[in-house]
């Protein structure tokens, strides 16, 4: 600033000191601090590729690092409820919940988006890009869960170096191989119970899937020889069927991927976080890919859960991202 500005803002000040300039400047640094310090909470339609999608924020810091979320399903939009198992990892993170083509909101704001592997893929890479370049950062975390830890992982494949760690939870790996151990044990079990009912549905399971009865059956099959409420696990079955529909073709190349024989190596840290009685995703098959694949830097955490860390141990699996899956990518 020239002098004779310098000299007129000071003329200007309430009793012509320095005093008045002192206050005046540390005024500003802490609303400058203020500032930083504000939380975000907001939801937006961003422009991902062609469609628009649906992307909601939250954070008790807008300068903390960003952590994408990848839903379950296909199809299975977690914004309803998100705040069960992210309300520790807001004061750490801004947390990012998309509601992936096909699925809540999205589906309203872009209902003619196709339902296609590929196409959901290129979306997961858009949005990694929409969030860094919209909020001017270099990388993110990104998490998957379920269905979710599926297209994370082979995000983390493609683009590893936008990506801090990549967090499986309950992750769809080699989904085939899972549906294969579960048909495997509702056929046994319905068969040391003599369930004469249970063996002819089960009998009727094509595997791989042909038609959206088979994943229908073979999940009630499951629930219900685990001790589970079938009514409480699952729609009832004309809602599931034409809920699973329109994803029968993305659900059989899901089914066909597997990262223990596509996948050696993942160029960023890679956390495994599974549940001991999980039978939807069973954790001995992601076992072995955590056993297979090369990181950086890689860890496997253990819960007492079944399929849904998120909600059975919320408290527990935020803990092991904020202190210890965070620092270590810090490192």
């Amino acid at each position: 600033m020239p002098m004779g500005h310098s000299v007129q803002l000071f003329k200007w000040l309430p009793g012509n000191n320095f005093k008045s300039l002192f206050c005046m400047v540390c005024g500003c640094l802490w609303f400058s601090m203020l500032t930083a310090q504000k939380g975000i909470d907001t939801a937006y339609a961003a422009q991902i590729g062609d469609f628009r999608q649906w992307i909601t924020m939250k954070g008790d810091n807008r300068n903390a690092p960003l952590l994408l979320w990848l839903h379950g399903g296909p199809g299975a939009s977690a914004i309803s409820y998100a705040d069960r198992f992210t309300n520790k990892l807001r004061k750490h993170f801004i947390v990012v919940q998309w509601d992936q083509r096909g699925t809540g909101k999205t589906a309203t704001l872009s209902p003619d988006a196709p339902l296609l592997l590929a196409a959901i893929h290129e979306d997961v890479q858009k949005v990694i890009i929409h969030l860094l370049q919209h909020y001017n950062r270099k990388k993110l975390f990104l998490a998957g869960n379920s269905w979710g830890g599926y297209l994370a992982i082979q995000a983390a494949d493609k683009a590893p170096g936008l990506i801090y760690a990549c967090i499986l939870i309950s992750p769809g790996i080699a989904m085939g191989e899972s549906e294969k151990l579960s048909l495997r044990f509702v056929t046994s079990e319905a068969q040391k119970r003599d369930d004469q009912k249970a063996q002819t549905e089960i009998a009727s399971i094509h595997y791989p899937f042909e038609r959206e009865e088979d994943i229908f059956l073979l999940r009630k099959w499951m629930f219900t020889y685990h001790g589970q409420k079938v009514y409480k696990a699952l729609p009832p079955q004309e809602e599931y069927l034409k809920l699973a529909r329109p994803w029968m073709s993305v659900i059989k190349q899901y089914n066909d991927f597997n990262p223990i024989t596509e996948i050696k190596e993942i160029k960023c840290p890679l956390y495994f976080l599974l549940g001991k009685d999980d039978y939807i995703t069973h954790p001995e098959v992601a076992e072995q890919f955590y056993n297979s694949v090369t990181a950086p830097k890689k860890k496997l955490y253990w819960y007492n859960a079944g399929h849904m860390i998120t909600l059975q141990q919320p408290g527990k699996m935020q803990n092991t991202i904020i202190e210890e899956i965070l620092p270590a990518a810090a490192n």
